[in-house]
């Protein structure tokens, strides 16, 4: 814990002093607040607040409850064989390097990509937009990017919580049905009073 959380704390500093790629942390100048007061005096802070603030309340409000209602859904599926197919091809993204991805969404989404070939067929726009670079099109491009890759990681863990929940209701059912028929014995007996207290914890 101290060498891995600890000891990185001492590059902080560089944010108080005049960095060179030809001199060490300890060698480079003091310079204060200076770059603190530049950042905040920029004329695109504003811009870089409030596209902050923007991102993480899309993350709050979207970004949360997204991977849930994506695993609940997909736990209703029946046929396990489209389950699986569904959770196997949106996990696909999750193998994927932000610099392969990166590299993919710039050639599809770029002015003479693949995407703008398709809506041009479909007479959906009328002339080349890059989709990346468009000011209107940032907030879309952001999230997609985000959680159209880290989705089924999210998901893939509730899904396994809600496995774990079944199998315990399941067995609760079944101990519950073999003491109203006064088949449990002993042991079954102690696993029903504690995952008794378990589900009764959860009310």
């Amino acid at each position: 814990m101290f060498i891995f959380n600890y000891i990185p704390m001492y590059g902080l500093i560089i944010a108080f002093k005049e960095y060179s790629i030809i001199k060490t942390i300890s060698e480079a100048p003091w310079v204060g607040l200076m770059q603190f007061k530049e950042f905040l005096q920029d004329e695109n802070f504003w811009i870089v607040l409030k596209n902050t603030l923007g991102i993480s309340l899309i993350k709050l409000i979207i970004g949360f409850p997204l991977p849930i209602i994506f695993a609940l859904l997909l736990n209703e599926l029946t046929s396990m064989k489209l389950k699986k197919a569904v959770q196997t091809i949106s996990y696909l993204p999750h193998f994927i390097s932000w610099v392969v991805l990166g590299g993919i969404l710039t050639t599809w989404l770029a002015d003479i990509g693949v995407l703008n070939d398709i809506l041009l067929g479909l007479g959906l726009i009328s002339e080349r937009t890059n989709f990346l670079a468009s000011p209107d099109n940032f907030w879309l491009s952001s999230f997609s990017r985000i959680y159209g890759k880290n989705l089924d990681g999210q998901q893939s863990f509730i899904l396994q919580q809600l496995l774990v929940f079944h199998l315990s209701y399941t067995s609760h059912q079944r101990l519950t049905e073999q003491i109203a028929s006064k088949r449990c014995g002993m042991s079954h007996c102690r696993q029903f009073a504690r995952q008794s207290q378990f589900f009764s914890s959860l009310l």
